[in-house]
């Protein structure tokens, strides 16, 4: 399996991992009042691979229906009507 690696210097980690969790919506406290056993470090990891493979659905479901329309237009184009 490749690896995808992003680095970020030392210093600004602390505001990429408040970034993320703002944006995406950490929550340090569940419902109920106990602790979120996900750490921000591993919220903002599962966020930046969902990012990832919403990027790909995105594009690849684009290219699905571009060729799904190609197709079925080639298919009603090639229908005689006289």
């Amino acid at each position: 399996m490749a690896t995808i690696q992003i680095e970020v210097p030392d210093e600004i980690v602390p505001r990429a991992l408040d970034a993320i969790c703002k944006v995406y919506g950490y929550q340090a406290t569940l419902e109920g009042g106990s602790p979120n056993p996900e750490t921000r470090a591993a919220f903002a990891k599962r966020q930046l691979a969902n990012w990832v493979k919403n990027a790909i659905k995105t594009v690849e479901a684009a290219r699905a229906g571009d060729e799904a329309k190609a197709a079925k237009a080639a298919e009603i184009d090639g229908i005689a009507i006289t």
